[in-house]
């Protein structure tokens, strides 16, 4: 007995990867040159993660 096949339409699949990304999106900046790490590489004085304005 065939199994029948799954159409998905890449529509579908472009807004599911639209909705997964925005959920673990977390601000990060670096400020000034220090000695802490940087999350996104080097050596930095501050790191803000998480901010918001709003």
């Amino acid at each position: 007995m065939a199994k029948p096949e799954k159409v998905q339409s890449d529509l579908l699949l472009m807004n599911i990867e639209a909705l997964a990304a925005g959920e673990d999106y977390v601000p990060i900046q670096c400020i000034g040159t220090g000695t802490v790490d940087c999350p996104l590489g080097g050596k930095t004085k501050f790191v803000m993660i998480g901010y918001s304005l709003e």
